[in-house]
């Protein structure tokens, strides 16, 4: 089954704080289970364009996890050989990042954010931006070390997406 196309429809910049961000990861990216940070660092990325920031797939628009390795949603490549899909949660995005060590302007905090970037073939497309807390919600490119931050939460917090059927947890309560 296909993604879900944008067939028209808006953004919906509404997104659940319980709701995933699926996010596709080579499997060269991987050592021992986890994400090499260094590896993924240069995939995440920052800019006042939310459109190019770092993209994920929201999962209150997908079939599954698995349609971030779809053609529709991947560019037109198959990546289902070469990558895996992990995950974050909404609400796990990182808030009052601070600039480190403190520079000039340290009293700024720094958040992250989702925000919803359709594609034609793939309603789902978002990406996850920065913003300052002077402007929430405006995407901007902030400081080296809130970028590096980041780029380490990132790693660290990403998680392998399984099908629900395989989670033993849900097998038990059955």
């Amino acid at each position: 089954m296909s993604p879900q196309a944008a067939e028209g429809r808006s953004e919906n910049p509404t997104f659940a704080p319980e709701e995933l961000l699926f996010r596709r990861v080579p499997y060269s990216h991987i050592e021992d289970g986890e994400v090499n940070a260094l590896a993924i660092a240069s995939e995440t990325k920052f800019d006042p364009d939310p459109k190019k920031c770092t993209s994920v797939l929201r999962s209150a628009y997908t079939e599954s996890f698995l349609d971030a390795l779809r053609t529709d949603c991947a560019a037109g490549k198959d990546l289902s050989k070469t990558h895996t899909v992990m995950h974050v949660t909404v609400s796990d995005l990182p808030k009052g990042l601070e600039i480190d060590p403190p520079q000039k302007d340290s009293r700024l905090r720094w958040d992250m954010y989702a925000d919803h970037n359709p594609l034609p073939l793939c309603y789902a497309h978002s990406t996850i931006c920065c913003c300052n807390e002077k402007e929430p919600g405006k995407a901007v490119l902030p400081p080296p070390s809130v970028r590096k931050q980041f780029r380490e939460w990132f790693a660290a917090e990403l998680r392998p997406s399984k099908a629900p059927e395989a989670d033993p947890a849900r097998l038990s309560s059955q």
